[in-house]
């Protein structure tokens, strides 16, 4: 029934109620429409008096809703105008609406008899259907009568009616389906969610079985695949870099203009894909432009006779368009990230400088806590926030003076006190600048302790927030395999003996049998950074920071707007 609906809002919209009305006033005949299954989605129009008498009975109504049904699954098999009279004798032709070639709906035109109804048959009916006879006859002398010719005229303008509908339905379709397929492209932020919600929508919208989308590769100087639809994953590596030359996508990558191909058995690349040879015999391709370049090119197929036209062409063209902008968008987000994380991680350096056995633990707090977010099932935003989390959990310590951080010794009360207040200024140093809440969550709560006891806020359970449980398993387990002044580092099995032990105490076991799930290699991938392992994605990070130490310069960092950062030297 909601197809039905949707259906009919269309047609409201279109103002096609409104048609209907103005050609039933001109011809005389009763109009409706309904859908493929025969379910009206107008209401009927210019009812006759004998169409009200007899629909008012049970038996009458009854047969009337079983005479309609068959005759629009009648049209709607046949695709042409079926004409047939139903139990009452008046005449009625049905008319295909077609949207993308396939019935739609159907309009039924009726309410008139070849001939003036006999007064026997009449009465029969009125028997039949329990009515009053008299009522019946002076209503079935107001029945039109029309000749065969005036039907048939009348029959040929609703067939003109329904093409127009239906072209104006499948614009207003497509039309639809491209915005919303367009506003969906642009508001992926990665270029693999791009390509793949590119191919996906174009399939949609045109049709078609199958899509393949292709980005011009400087390296081999071909076209690689990128995103496909309908294409099964064991076939991308075999067609993943097509050559320009000799190829129907290389002529349109070369030329920038559209291309309608009728048979893709016989050109260049028809051997790419013999598994498809069916559902591939005809193609469209566009190419993907941006500031004038070609980027690539987006192809739809499908099988025999399918026909492509221009405004096929328009629709996969504006996808094409999207998706070259969305590219560009989505690749200077990737650089802007990369700009964001690189001064972020500078931060951490700049915290960790002035100790050398500390170097690099925020990179791999990081690094352990994304991993153990994965085991624990998190994605996306969470496995970002995690990282992010993770580099800036020790901010706060840019605060403590170094006489207590590189102490060798015992800690005196008053100085465990400023140790232990560094999450609270960790997280006023970020909070200002809008970094997201769950990473300032984060950040002042990575030493709550599961069982309770821990700092700043005596946060238990579940009140602590997850992925500050889970930076305190890995903030942990990188401290005890690393080496400080005053002990040897743990190893790997003394560590995660220590983990077990903690667990429920110090450290949320569910996220301790999650970090304990980090593949070996994995844990000792990461830990090859060791203590002192410093940071060797970003060596000039760290000579950038020592240069400003050595000049007794103490830091505070401001990020600005979420993605630049700075370092503000004061006195």
């Amino acid at each position: 029934m909601r197809a039905s609906a949707d259906f009919s809002e269309n047609l409201e919209r279109v103002g096609f109620w409104q048609l209907q009305d103005h050609i039933a006033g001109l011809t005389g005949l009763a109009l409706i429409v309904a859908d493929a299954g025969g379910r009206p989605v107008t209401v009927k129009s210019n009812v006759p008096p004998f169409c009200v008498l007899v629909n008012g009975t049970y038996d009458g109504k009854i047969a009337c809703e079983a005479f309609r049904v068959e005759l629009v699954r009648a049209a709607a098999a046949s695709g042409k105008v079926e004409k047939r009279a139903c139990h009452a004798g008046l005449v009625n032709v049905a008319v295909p609406l077609e949207v993308h070639g396939e019935t739609a709906a159907v309009l039924i035109g009726g309410g008139v008899a070849p001939a003036p109804l006999g007064a026997e048959a009449v009465a029969r009916l009125a028997e039949e259907l329990g009515c009053e006879a008299g009522e019946l006859s002076r209503a079935a002398g107001e029945v039109p009568v029309w000749p065969e010719e005036r039907l048939a005229e009348a029959a040929a303008l609703f067939q003109t009616l329904t093409r127009f509908a239906g072209r104006f339905l499948q614009f207003t379709r497509m039309f639809t389906h491209v915005l919303r397929v367009g506003n969906e492209i642009a508001s992926q932020h990665s270029e693999r969610a791009v390509l793949r919600r590119a191919v996906e929508g174009a399939s949609e919208v045109l049709d078609a079985p199958l899509c393949l989308l292709r980005l011009y590769d400087e390296k081999t100087g071909c076209l690689a695949a990128r995103a496909a639809w309908g294409i099964d994953e064991d076939l991308m590596d075999k067609i993943m870099h097509l050559p320009v030359e000799g190829t129907i996508a290389g002529q349109v990558f070369r030329s920038g203009r559209p291309l309608i191909v009728e048979d893709v058995q016989a050109c260049g690349d028809r051997m790419l894909f013999p598994r498809y040879a069916a559902a591939m015999r005809t193609a469209l391709v566009v190419p993907v432009r941006s500031r004038g370049a070609t980027l690539g090119t987006l192809a739809v197929y499908g099988p025999a006779p399918r026909k492509w036209d221009e405004a096929s062409i328009g629709y996969l063209a504006a996808i094409g368009t999207k998706v070259a902008l969305a590219i560009e968008n989505a690749r200077m987000y990737a650089l802007l990230r990369e700009h964001y994380l690189t001064a972020v991680k500078a931060l951490a350096v700049a915290m960790e400088v002035k100790d050398v056995y500390t170097q690099g633990h925020s990179v791999r707090v990081a690094q352990l806590s994304r991993a153990c977010a994965r085991e624990l099932g998190l994605s996306g935003e969470a496995l970002d926030q995690i990282y992010l989390a993770g580099l800036l959990h020790d901010i706060g310590k840019i605060g403590v003076p170094e006489s207590i951080l590189l102490k060798p010794g015992r800690l005196s009360a008053v100085e465990w006190e400023e140790v232990r207040g560094h999450p609270v200024v960790g997280a006023r140093i970020v909070e200002p600048a809008r970094f997201p809440a769950a990473v300032v969550a984060v950040v002042r709560h990575h030493h709550e302790d599961y069982g309770g006891g821990g700092y700043p806020d005596g946060l238990a359970g579940e009140e602590i927030p997850l992925l500050a449980r889970i930076i305190r398993v890995a903030d942990a387990y990188d401290a005890m395999t690393s080496t400080r002044p005053y002990r040897r580092g743990l190893t790997a099995e003394e560590a995660i003996e220590e983990l077990r032990r903690g667990a429920g105490r110090q450290f949320d076991p569910r996220v301790v049998e999650a970090f304990l799930r980090i593949p070996a290699a994995e844990l000792e991938e990461t830990g090859r950074g060791g203590g002192g392992g410093g940071y060797p994605d970003y060596p000039s990070h760290r000579d950038f920071v020592r240069s400003l130490f050595s000049r007794k310069r103490r830091f505070s960092a401001v990020i600005n707007g979420g993605r630049d950062a700075l370092l503000r030297t004061v006195a």
